[in-house]
């Protein structure tokens, strides 16, 4: 049988995600009643990171602290952050191929678990088709990559992508969701708003004729 904060809890976290202001404040009240009524439902929330969330939420809820995703990104002066050697693949398609072949270097970069796989390649999401997308036992990785540098349209790209697959946490297949760009290089304000997204920029580059990954 479902478990009905489950439930509420992901319908809160849709509705803040989409800044459904009214959705969000009627299952945050329905979820306060089953608190009241049946606190033993709230048993799963409060064994992992999902009761803190929740707290978050509600504290975004009745603050009126929505931000509305996707607006108009004003364009700072950027700087770019290059890595040496310059080296640039020339094509998308030998970037993505070379990312699938090397996914234990991207593993251990990414601090991910010991099954992490690249799982789909142009994958479809609500709004577009994202590069490629790994995972691990409970995440999943939507991943941007641009073969040279990572310009401010990163940002929108890679934020929808990580919407797309937060709305279907709700479905329990994995738990979080970690939105990945990989570049040759970044200007500051990207790296900037990447970091706000929560977000993480990868460098890749050429050692020994190899193509290594570096975390900023």
């Amino acid at each position: 049988m479902s478990n009905l904060a489950e439930t509420f809890y992901y319908q809160i976290y849709n509705s803040v995600l989409l800044n459904h202001k009214d959705s969000a404040k009627m299952y945050l009240s329905f979820l306060r009643d089953l608190y009241g009524e049946d606190s033993k439902q709230f048993e799963p929330l409060k064994n992992d990171h999902r009761w803190n969330h929740l707290k978050e939420l509600g504290n975004v809820i009745d603050n009126d602290l929505f931000v509305k995703n996707f607006e108009k990104i004003d364009v700072a002066t950027e700087t770019e952050v290059k890595q040496s050697p310059e080296v640039i693949i020339c094509k998308q398609e030998q970037l993505v191929k070379s990312i699938c072949k090397l996914q234990d270097k991207l593993r251990n970069v990414l601090h991910a678990d010991s099954d992490f796989h690249c799982s789909s390649i142009e994958a479809q999401t609500m709004f577009g088709r994202v590069d490629l997308v790994a995972q691990d036992s409970a995440t999943i990785y939507p991943i941007e990559l641009k073969k040279s540098t990572a310009n401010h349209d990163v940002i929108g790209q890679i934020d929808k992508y990580i919407l797309h697959y937060k709305l279907k946490l709700i479905n329990k297949i994995y738990k979080n969701v970690i939105g990945v760009v990989i570049a040759n290089s970044f200007s500051e304000y990207v790296l900037q708003e990447l970091c706000r997204l929560g977000a993480i920029p990868i460098v890749y580059l050429f050692q020994d004729d190899q193509i290594e990954f570096k975390r900023i």
